[in-house]
């Protein structure tokens, strides 16, 4: 935490002003199988999926194809990720397994931080390389979730004492929320500024 004070002479009660800087730990969820509607597969330009109560992949969006065989073609692709109720950050998609005939060449996809029910496409992309003798099958398509932690929503700060003279010290004791108002325990990394009233005569910042 970094912290700086300025503190008033004549026991003048500063007035706080506190910066976030979220960076979560902890936490993720998971998603066991999304179903998916197309009848035709990697040759369709988008694959939309049924999406699950937590985070899921709810469409594919093809960006290239590319034939490396006879029967064998690799598809690049673009997910889309639809949120569940809860705030997530750092979350990040995996691409686990896949139906016969399909192997994943690159199926990790940072999603990044998203809000509750939210729908974000990130820039990432997977690769599939698909044996054409075969049909795709979309609904095999597996994906795991994880996340750094819950999004911070709200903070509070409790300070050690109402007033503080000239030279002295107070603790402050930051207390994080997510969305809906469970701590976080242990809270993000904080940055928190001090700010003094516009009238008033302020000393030295003091060392921290």
């Amino acid at each position: 935490m970094n912290a700086r004070f300025a503190v008033l002479r004549r026991g003048w009660l500063p007035s706080l002003a506190a910066a976030l800087l979220l960076s979560a730990c902890g936490g993720g969820g998971q998603d066991p199988s999304p179903l998916a509607t197309p009848s035709e597969a990697p040759r369709a330009q988008a694959l939309a999926v049924n999406a699950a109560a937590a985070a899921s992949v709810t469409g594919l969006t093809k960006l290239s194809e590319k034939r490396i065989g006879r029967t064998l073609f690799e598809y690049e692709f673009r997910i889309t990720v639809q949120n569940g109720a809860a705030a997530q950050t750092g979350l990040n998609a995996q691409l686990t397994a896949a139906g016969a005939g399909t192997t994943i060449v690159q199926g990790e996809v940072p999603v990044g931080n998203i809000a509750a029910g939210a729908s974000l496409t990130p820039s990432g992309t997977i690769t599939l390389r698909q044996d054409r003798q075969q049909a795709f099958q979309p609904n095999q398509l597996v994906w795991t979730f994880t996340a750094s932690g819950p999004a911070p929503a709200g903070l509070s700060l409790a300070l050690s004492q109402g007033v503080v003279g000239a030279g002295g010290s107070l603790a402050i004791q930051p207390t994080v929320t997510d969305a809906s108002g469970n701590v976080i325990d242990p809270p993000p990394a904080l940055t928190l500024q001090v700010i003094a009233p516009a009238n008033g005569s302020l000393g030295a910042l003091p060392t921290v």
